[in-house]
């Protein structure tokens, strides 16, 4: 009697849409790779970044349709897959957001001439102030106000019940040069930066503050082309992912201190509280561990060692009271 062969599982259609993505990606790549800038930057404006987007969009909706009627796929999805796609899914139906366009050409070229690139451009010119309009340093002073603006009113209205020093940390993440380098490479801008030879020989653009500074140049821009509203919708649904992962602190509790030295105390054993890190800038912050017997149970962080001591006291009361239960 004949075995029948294994059934073969046809590849689904979001399969099909990753396998072409990857194809076409690599193959733009592999060309890309032997062109100069000024080529690399005409093939950039002709496809745009919606091409990408809009591959990967359709293969979020299969996949997510696909595995609400639960068909049997090809791939096997991660935790950091599962997670991107929940968020996307409940932020938009994309992820990240269309980019806007800016429709003055002029501001355009601005934003992605860098001053190294205008010192090149106009050898000639002695007087600095000449080339202000030519790269995109005021751009990106501009857009830098123009992100605090929409990040500050964002969090206000979402966060009702958060404090003043978790809306500012929260902010100081959102709009520091890691997560805004980030924004930026979402969308290749970097890519597009116009660099002199010395930016080029220094790597500027593999910097993580130049690649910030081109995306706040593009907000900038956006502001003075009269497309602040667009800016507003654009940096909500940017930063829509990290307010999703965001945690208010639990209120302080002034005793804390005092009711784990009197239990620990009852058991014969000793509290003690270490600074551990201590950070320096616009906004100081400690980090304060509580070590009970001599071993580290919980840590806190805080805008002085006070504070930071007391969120160490309660995560230890609370790892207690778990451990009780």
């Amino acid at each position: 009697m004949k075995r029948r062969p294994p059934a073969q599982l046809e590849p689904s259609k979001e399969d099909v849409i990753r396998v072409q993505m990857l194809r076409v990606e690599r193959e733009l790549g592999r060309l890309m790779a032997d062109l100069d800038q000024s080529a690399k930057d005409v093939v950039n404006s002709t496809i745009g970044c919606d091409f990408y987007v809009d591959l990967e969009s359709a293969y979020l909706k299969l996949k997510d349709k696909n595995r609400q009627s639960s068909q049997p796929t090809l791939e096997q999805k991660t935790s950091d897959e599962t997670e991107h796609i929940e968020i996307a899914n409940n932020v938009s139906c994309k992820y990240p957001p269309p980019l806007p366009i800016i429709r003055q050409k002029k501001l355009e070229e601005q934003v992605f001439t860098h001053k190294s690139r205008a010192n090149e451009l106009f050898p000639h010119c002695l007087d600095a102030r000449k080339l202000l309009s030519k790269h995109n340093e005021r751009l990106e002073f501009l857009g830098d106000d123009v992100l605090e603006g929409i990040v500050t009113k964002i969090i206000y209205e979402r966060f009702p019940n958060a404090n003043e020093g978790e809306l500012s940390k929260l902010r100081a993440t959102l709009v520091g040069n890691d997560m805004v380098s980030k924004f930026a490479t979402l969308y290749g801008l970097h890519e597009k930066l116009q660099l002199g030879l010395c930016g080029e020989k220094s790597q500027l653009r593999k910097c993580t503050k130049v690649v910030a500074d081109v995306f706040e140049a593009y907000l900038g821009a956006l502001y003075l082309d009269n497309q602040i509203d667009a800016a507003f919708e654009w940096v909500k649904q940017l930063i829509e992912p990290e307010l999703v992962r965001f945690k208010m602190e639990p209120p302080i509790n002034k005793l804390a201190k005092a009711e784990l030295q009197r239990r620990i105390g009852k058991a014969g054993g000793k509290v003690e509280y270490r600074c551990i890190e201590k950070k320096m800038g616009q906004r100081e912050e400690y980090k304060v561990a509580c070590i009970i017997n001599g071993s580290e149970v919980s840590w806190g962080v805080g805008s002085n060692i006070k504070l930071a001591g007391t969120r160490a006291a309660m995560k230890a009361l609370s790892s207690w009271e778990e451990d009780s239960h």
